[in-house]
């Protein structure tokens, strides 16, 4: 005969983790170790119920078969040695009725540790479930986070980037107004030469106070050269550029004439090409505007202005009057969304943002 079932005992022992818990790159972390091995106990207590219910059947079938032999013995015979048989299976029968008691015990406190494991398996379950929930929140706010970093370093180089235009607009600016008070030292200087000039005709005149005709010649010619002087420092001083240049309008033949681009009324721009500086009509005259007109660098030295019903091209001797006609252009905004030509980049006297 077995002997009796002894109180139940914890058959599983406390798993020790270090502190390795990893990411959520498909690597197994401390709480799904944890959880595994809690998964693991549930079984092995729940295998241990299984037997101890397996004895007790077994046990229960050995108390029935010994109640139905003490049965089967009294009905045969009241002898002293049936008697001692059946005191015998009596006490088989307390015994087993004692380890079926413990057994029922072992069972009913197995049957409650299995069911504390199973919450606390699910708690950790949901435990493990909430830290990956937070791993990837915590993925996509450091995506965010990275993103906003990008967007900054770009504002960054862009706040670079209109820093050094502004610093080179007003290199320009500068460079303008140099130029505008040369051209105002250039007017006076024109303008002491006309006062020179009419003294000169002055003098001329009373040295030839006896004739008449030569004097009234000498008026109208000093008149002639002073009217064309003021029409030709008007024109210089109140235009953007200037300069003598050759010419094509149309398509007709190229001369030499005198060109000038100034600034009109509502925005736009004129160009007027005379055939002397002196000259009292222009030749031909262009309202330019940034919708209407087309202005091209069609080559090193050559621009073509073009509006609805009048083609011209002006062509440049030289780096200098090409690199003024280029700042002129650009201050009027005729040009602003064009690269300017290699000529004007190489005088070092146009930068342009």
């Amino acid at each position: 005969m077995t002997d009796p079932v002894s109180p139940p005992t914890k058959v599983f022992s406390d798993v020790e983790f270090s502190k390795t818990d990893l990411d959520g790159d498909g690597k197994i972390t401390r709480d799904e170790l944890r959880a595994r091995a809690e998964r693991d106990n549930v079984g092995k207590l729940s295998e241990m119920v299984r037997e101890s219910r397996q004895d007790q059947m077994i046990v229960s079938s050995r108390v029935q078969e010994l109640k139905n032999a003490n049965a089967d013995s009294h009905q045969a015979s009241l002898s002293p040695r049936i008697d001692a048989a059946r005191q015998a299976q009596i006490q088989e029968i307390a015994a087993l009725r004692r380890q079926l008691a413990g057994l029922d015990a072992a069972v009913v406190e197995r049957d409650a540790e299995i069911e504390a494991l199973n919450t606390k398996a699910v708690q950790m379950e949901g435990a493990l479930r909430e830290l990956q929930m937070r791993a990837a929140g915590a993925a996509t706010w450091q995506e965010r986070y990275e993103e906003a970093q990008r967007l900054s370093t770009a504002k960054k180089g862009n706040i670079r980037d209109m820093q050094e235009d502004k610093l080179r607009r007003l290199k320009d600016i500068a460079l303008l107004t140099q130029r505008a008070r040369i051209f105002e030292t250039s007017g006076k200087i024109a303008q002491s030469h006309i006062e020179r000039l009419e003294v000169d005709g002055a003098s001329k005149g009373e040295q030839h106070f006896g004739s008449d005709v030569q004097r009234q010649e000498r008026a109208e010619q000093v008149l002639q050269l002073e009217d064309g002087f003021v029409r030709f420092i008007g024109r210089v001083t109140t235009s953007l550029a200037s300069g003598v240049l050759t010419a094509v309008v149309k398509d007709g033949n190229s001369a030499v004439r005198f060109v000038t681009l100034s600034l009109a009324q509502g925005g736009s721009s004129r160009l007027n090409i005379y055939e002397e500086p002196h000259a009292l009509y222009e030749m031909v005259s262009l309202r330019l505007t940034r919708e209407d007109a087309e202005v091209d660098f069609i080559s090193a030295g050559l621009i073509k202005f073009a509006t609805h019903d009048v083609t011209v091209v002006l062509g440049f001797t030289s780096d200098e009057e090409l690199t003024n006609w280029v700042g002129a252009l650009y201050l009027a905004d005729l040009c602003s969304n064009q690269k300017p030509p290699a000529k004007a980049l190489r005088s070092n006297t146009l930068q342009v943002g």
